[in-house]
């Protein structure tokens, strides 16, 4: 794989400074070498969660937490809805989504999406802060996209279905345009508006390419697309496209030709060393 594998796969992340008061700032800088985010996959069955009935004014924070082991006392004072089963390479992105969809005609004025953890190397969340900031969209992370590539790898396949199935351009047009820059990590606060400004079957749409390619790696695809899925409209027959996509990949039985062979043993290996590399640097 070597240096041009990881040029491809990561796309360095630099810490530019949060305005006074942001969520996860408390005036530290750090340089971040990557978001580590291809580990090993596993088949696993994902439960379903009973659907949120908030009370007027509730936060709800949704918690990726694959062996829901994670210590969330942090939380104090916040409805906690805990999603789990998803393997890492999959992460957070599709039980939020559905959790979306299962939710979706009962959601709280205001949902944050969390990692489960209160600080980590892309975030340290001020959850007083999150209580009292009502604003459409927060992105937590202090990291932001420093670097954008039209050759992301193995991801470039699924960034390009996705990016042209919503925003009817290719991931390198929209990558340039609109993810430079933008924060990483996926964690976030929106507000219900902004998640009904798609609809119900979009989500399930965007969990259908998913199911169809379940070893791809879709929370780094997704940690990519979430903020303009927040942000940004969606054009065209958005769901239509997602879902004649999933179907053509369904119906391929393998998924070869998308997902390039690459030794997992050695990825494993060169996300550790990348992790100490970033925590040297820290």
């Amino acid at each position: 794989l070597g240096s041009s594998y990881k040029r491809r796969h990561h796309a360095l992340l630099g810490m530019i400074a949060q305005p006074s008061g942001h969520p996860t700032t408390r005036g530290r800088r750090l340089t971040a070498w990557s978001c580590l985010m291809l580990p090993l996959c596993a088949a696993v069955q994902e439960p379903r969660q009973a659907a949120v009935r908030p009370g007027p004014g509730e936060l709800v924070a949704v918690v990726a937490d694959t062996t829901g082991t994670k210590d969330l006392a942090w939380l104090r004072g916040v409805r906690v809805d805990r999603v789990a089963g998803s393997p890492r390479c999959i992460s957070e992105s599709r039980p939020w989504l559905q959790w979306i969809v299962d939710n979706y005609n009962s959601l709280p004025p205001r949902v944050f999406f969390s990692h489960g953890q209160s600080n980590s190397w892309h975030t340290n969340v001020d959850l007083d802060w999150i209580k009292r900031e009502h604003v459409e969209v927060t992105m937590l992370s202090h990291e932001r996209w420093m670097e954008v590539h039209e050759d992301m790898g193995e991801e470039t396949p699924f960034l390009e279905a996705w990016h042209r199935a919503l925003f009817g351009q290719s991931w390198a047009q929209w990558a340039h345009a609109k993810v430079l820059h933008r924060q990483c990590c996926a964690e976030s606060v929106v507000t219900r508006e902004v998640i009904r400004r798609h609809p119900k079957e979009l989500y399930q749409a965007l969990i259908e390419t998913i199911d169809a390619v379940p070893t791809a790696p879709w929370g780094f695809v997704f940690e990519h697309t979430v903020e303009s899925l927040w942000r940004d409209a969606v054009v065209g027959n958005a769901v239509e496209n997602l879902r004649r996509w999933a179907a053509e990949q369904a119906q391929q039985a393998t998924h070869g030709s998308l997902l390039q062979q690459v030794d997992l043993g050695v990825l494993e290996r060169d996300r550790e060393s990348r992790t100490n590399m970033f925590l040297a640097a820290r």
